[in-house]
C-alpha cells in the first residue's frame, strides 16, 4: 500500500484513503494518487474522514475528481465536516457509513487584513462560496437557495439523515453479517493473540540484530 501523510492508496483494491485537514499537502498527494489510479480503466473508491480545512485545497481536489475518466465512488466515514462534506458531493456515487457525522457551514474568514484588503477578500470568498454552492446544486439537484440556507444555519446530519437530505446517495453498511456463526474467541485468547502478534519482529528489529552480529573491524 502506497501512502503519504494524508492520502494512502491500495492499488490492488483501487481504494484511496483520505484523512485529516484539507491543505495544500493533501491536495498535492491526492492529485498524484488519483491520476495514477485513474490511469487504469475501472471505477475506484475514496474513503473520506475529515474535519474540513482550506477551500483552495478542496477546489483542487474537486477539479481532480471531475476530471477523472472512470466512475468515482466516495464513502464518508466518521466525519465529513465543512470541506469534507463538500468534497463528498464531487463524486459520481456518494455513500456514508451509519455513524458518519456531516456538517456544512458558510465560508469563514479572518480579520487580520486592512479594511480595503478585507473588503476585496470578502468579495473573493463570496465568489468562491457561490462556485461551491453551484457545483453542489448541480450534483445533488438541491436548489441553490436551500444549500445556501443549510450552510448559513450550519447544517448537522448523522448517518441516514445525510441520505434523506440529498447529500448522499446511500448508506454503506458493513459486509459482515453479525448474525452468522463464526469461531468465538475469549478475552484471554484475544490477549494471547495480541501478545503473539506484538512479539513478531519487525524488519527494523531484524536489521538491528544483523548489525549487532557484524564483527567489530577494530577487533580484527
Amino acid at each position: 500500500m502506497s501512502e503519504f501523510e494524508h492520502v494512502k492508496c491500495d492499488p490492488m483494491r483501487r481504494i484511496i484513503y483520505v484523512s485529516g485537514d484539507f491543505c495544500q499537502k493533501m491536495a498535492d498527494e491526492f492529485l498524484m494518487t488519483v491520476h495514477e489510479v485513474d490511469s487504469i480503466d475501472a471505477p475506484f473508491t475514496v474513503f473520506l474522514s475529515s474535519l474540513g480545512g482550506c477551500v483552495h485545497a478542496l477546489l483542487t481536489m474537486v477539479d481532480a475528481v471531475h476530471a477523472c475518466r472512470n466512475a468515482t465512488i466516495c464513502v464518508a466515514t466518521g466525519k465529513a465536516f465543512s470541506c469534507g462534506a463538500l468534497f463528498l458531493q464531487a463524486f459520481d456515487v456518494r455513500l456514508v457509513t451509519p455513524s458518519t457525522d456531516f456538517m456544512m457551514h458558510s465560508a469563514q474568514i479572518g480579520v487580520e487584513s486592512e479594511l480595503p484588503r478585507l473588503d476585496r477578500r470578502m468579495r473573493h470568498m463570496m465568489a468562491q462560496e457561490d462556485k461551491v454552492i453551484s457545483f453542489v446544486s448541480e450534483r445533488t439537484g438541491i436548489p441553490r437557495l436551500q444549500i445556501k440556507d443549510d450552510c448559513e444555519r450550519e447544517l448537522w446530519l448523522l448517518g441516514k439523515e445525510i441520505v434523506e437530505a440529498g447529500y448522499a446517495d446511500g448508506a454503506f453498511e458493513p459486509v459482515k453479517d453479525r448474525t452468522e456463526k463464526r469461531e468465538a474467541i475469549s478475552a484471554q485468547d484475544a490477549c494471547e493473540l495480541i501478545k503473539t502478534l506484538l512479539a513478531i519482529p519487525t524488519p527494523e528489529d531484524i536489521a538491528d540484530d544483523d548489525e549487532e552480529l557484524k564483527p567489530d573491524p577494530h577487533l580484527a
